[in-house]
């Protein structure tokens, strides 16, 4: 469990029977969460990468509960990243019901799913080196490291300041 100080650090918290990927996942929450909790359009751009790379999709129902379905039109995918979403949605399901507003609140289910594909990429890389073998699928990786490249670039665009650039 990271527990954010509200200072842009924080505290990791593990179970003593915590597995590689959990702590690997608890570490990702930790470097993530400054960065992707207060820039919701960045979070949403990676958050809509990883559905993609699951091959999902959002909709929403006509008491404006917002669902995450398989996208029919997806022609390639991660198994991987589609079983992550499947169980965290199960897991997570009620941040997708909306409040007594009619509001949607999807920022923690966002991180967990971000955080989840992360550690699962990187906690298992000869699945995802198969899976690059395909042509199809490394274009989706692209778009899906773009938008992490984005993430950390803030707004698209690279600070002026304290960039090295071997002229010193």
């Amino acid at each position: 469990l990271f527990v954010p100080d509200g200072k842009g650090s924080g505290t990791i918290h593990l179970n003593e029977n915590a597995d590689e990927q959990a702590v690997n996942e608890e570490v990702i929450h930790f470097t993530l969460m400054p960065i992707i909790e207060t820039n919701a359009a960045s979070r949403k751009d990676l958050f809509m990468q990883t559905l993609k790379l699951g091959g999902m999709k959002l909709t929403k129902d006509d008491k404006g509960n917002i669902q995450v379905v398989e996208d029919s039109k997806a022609d390639s995918y991660s198994e991987e990243i589609r079983k992550l979403i499947d169980d965290r949605r199960s897991a997570y399901g009620n941040y997708l019901k909306p409040d007594a507003e009619g509001n949607v609140d999807l920022k923690s289910f966002q991180i967990e799913i971000i955080a989840g594909a992360l550690s699962e990429m990187a906690t298992k890389p000869k699945v995802f080196e198969k899976w690059l073998e395909k042509p199809k699928n490394q274009t989706l990786f692209q778009q899906f490291m773009a938008s992490i490249g984005r993430v950390f670039s803030r707004g698209g665009k690279a600070p002026q300041e304290n960039i090295i650039t071997g002229m010193e």
